[in-house]
């Protein structure tokens, strides 16, 4: 077997889509099984230099990345990179008769459906979204955008493409259960977002360290689904615990808008907000800086339903207690009173109650720390690779029978 994982996403971009490819193809390749990324960015670049400064990751055997600058041509800009897919699916098919091709991109979905009546090939897609046009039973209202819309768009071809492939990888059960709801009756699994392994800097710091540096942090965008104003109101609630707040991974235009909110409730002394980082840098951060990792989602559809966030991963990597709303997508990996605490979504009485909570004594945060440390082991990327594998070896099978 080999796995060609294909992403569109740019490689150095601030996305988290390029990072979660990475480190999703990098820890197949651990398995022993080769491994090649197919990814665009704008500029040429050292890949092993890049693959270390910006994700923290070494080269290995059997990995191999191939990146695409991106160019414009008559037809677009996608057009060159299409066509260099082919390419790419061309030779490795050469070096195998089990090819696995994995892609998180649904406009990626016509240019390989082709590929689904050769016998060599399996093709798996990994969806991060759901651009249906259903839902479930207590999952907040789906928002719905014009036929013009990148949802309607998008929905639209994974209804006339999607089934056509062997296999659909979902990373929350939610998810799952809303392309079942839909008519998608290729095989399924449920593998949420993986944890980075436990670096030997986290086991240096001692609990009573990270407890006394009292910081907690959020690390991410600010985006709509982020219930900003119930973060900051919570926090003027707590200044008696004399913790600070640290906000990392701010885009330029962002600033001014969160900047807003920690005047509004006077934080300015305990609050520092910080540009995007390499996810290298991030970790590195939170591995001597942070006391409490922070998932601050408001109950919206997204949130809810289909977002595995990969912060949380990090956070138990980094043996930090995680505080975050009470999500079906976040109560699935997260035990509350084990690795962190849930709190009710949107709700500042709450988020204050779980603040404390994490932090009202140096022995309960212990406990969490190392519940934290023990999620990071359930969630490695490691463990699910092995079990991405099993389900592609599985797929292949019924495809042959």
């Amino acid at each position: 077997m080999r796995i060609l994982f294909i992403s569109k996403f740019n490689w150095q971009d601030a996305s988290p889509m390029a990072t979660i490819s990475t480190l999703s193809s990098w820890s197949l390749a651990q398995t022993g099984i080769p491994v090649t990324l197919l990814i665009q960015d704008d500029q040429p670049g050292d890949t092993q230099k890049i693959l270390k400064d910006r994700f923290g990751l070494d080269s290995i055997p059997g990995y191999q990345i191939r990146l695409f600058q991106r160019k414009k041509t008559l037809f677009g800009k996608n057009d060159a990179f299409y066509r260099y897919v082919n390419e790419v699916i061309a030779g490795e098919l050469k070096l195998t008769r089990d090819l696995v091709i994995i892609t998180r991109n649904t406009n990626l979905l016509p240019r390989l459906v082709p590929y689904a009546l050769d016998r060599r090939i399996t093709l798996l897609f990994e969806t991060h979204g759901y651009h249906g046009t259903k839902t479930l039973p207590g999952l907040p209202p789906r928002p719905r955008g014009g036929v013009l819309s990148a949802d309607s768009q998008y929905g639209m071809t994974e209804r006339l493409f999607l089934n056509h492939f062997h296999g659909l990888i979902c990373i929350t059960s939610p998810q799952q259960a809303l392309y079942q709801s839909d008519g998608y009756h290729l095989p399924s699994v449920v593998l949420p977002l993986g944890s980075p392994g436990v670096d030997g800097i986290v086991l240096q710091r001692p609990a009573e360290r990270a407890y006394q540096q009292k910081r907690l942090v959020y690390a991410g965008r600010y985006t709509p689904h982020l219930s900003v104003s119930v973060l900051f109101e919570a926090l003027s609630h707590v200044r008696d615990l004399g913790i600070r707040f640290t906000w990392l991974g701010l885009k330029p235009d962002d600033f001014p808008v969160v900047e807003k909110w920690v005047k509004t409730w006077h934080l300015e002394a305990v609050v520092d907000l910080k540009p995007w980082m390499s996810h290298a840098d991030m970790r590195t951060y939170l591995m001597t800086e942070a006391s409490v990792g922070l998932a601050a989602y408001s109950n919206t559809f997204r949130s809810a339903a289909v977002t595995s966030p990969s912060k949380v991963f990090d956070y138990f990597s980094c043996g930090l207690p995680v505080i975050a709303p009470d999500l079906p997508t976040l109560a699935d990996v997260l035990e509350s009173g084990v690795s962190g605490q849930l709190y009710t979504p949107d709700s500042v009485t709450s988020l204050e109650s779980a603040i404390r909570t994490v932090f009202q004594s140096e022995r309960d945060y212990e406990r969490l720390r190392d519940g934290s440390l023990r999620s990071a082991g359930q969630y490695a990327w490691l463990a699910r690779s092995q079990r991405l594998i099993d389900f592609a070896r599985s797929v292949r099978t019924q495809k042959k029978q």
